[in-house]
C-alpha cells in the first residue's frame, strides 16, 4: 500500500511540476519572432523565373527554377504562420499562384529588392479585396 502511495504521489507531483514548467504561451505571443531566409532569389532573377512560368487550367508548368521559386515562396509562407501563430494566416486566401505573382509584380516595382522583403512586405501589409 505504501509503494502505491508514493508512486501516486510521484505522478501528482510529476504533474504539478510539467504544468509549472509549460505555462508559456503555446504561440509565442508576446515574443520578438526572427528567421534567416535561405535559397533568396533577387527580383531579378524572380522575375525571369516567372516570366518562364505558364500557367493553363489551373496546371502549372516550367523549368526546374519555376518549382524552386514556387517551392521557396510556399516555404516562406508555412514558416512565416508556423512561426508567428497569430493571425492563424497572414496570406489570407492567397494561392501560392497568387502570392508568386504579387511578388513578381513587387519586383517589377522594386528591382533592387529580393523575394525575401516581398514576402515580409506582403505578410504585412496585404489585405484581401
Amino acid at each position: 500500500m505504501t509503494c502505491r502511495k508514493n508512486a501516486i504521489t510521484a505522478f501528482l507531483l510529476a504533474i504539478v511540476f510539467g504544468l509549472g514548467t509549460t505555462n508559456a504561451s503555446a504561440d509565442g505571443a508576446g515574443k520578438n519572432a526572427s528567421w534567416t531566409s535561405y535559397g533568396v532569389d533577387s527580383c531579378s532573377k524572380v522575375l525571369s523565373t516567372h516570366a518562364q512560368i505558364t500557367i493553363k487550367d489551373y496546371k502549372i508548368s516550367g523549368p526546374p527554377a519555376a518549382w524552386t521559386l514556387i517551392g521557396w515562396v510556399s516555404g516562406f509562407a508555412t514558416a512565416a504562420n508556423s512561426a508567428i501563430g497569430s493571425p492563424k494566416n497572414y496570406y489570407k486566401s492567397m494561392s501560392n499562384i497568387e502570392m508568386l505573382n504579387w511578388v513578381a509584380s513587387f519586383c517589377r516595382d522594386n528591382p533592387n529588392k529580393d523575394a525575401d522583403y516581398a514576402m515580409r512586405l506582403l505578410a504585412t501589409t496585404y489585405t484581401p479585396f
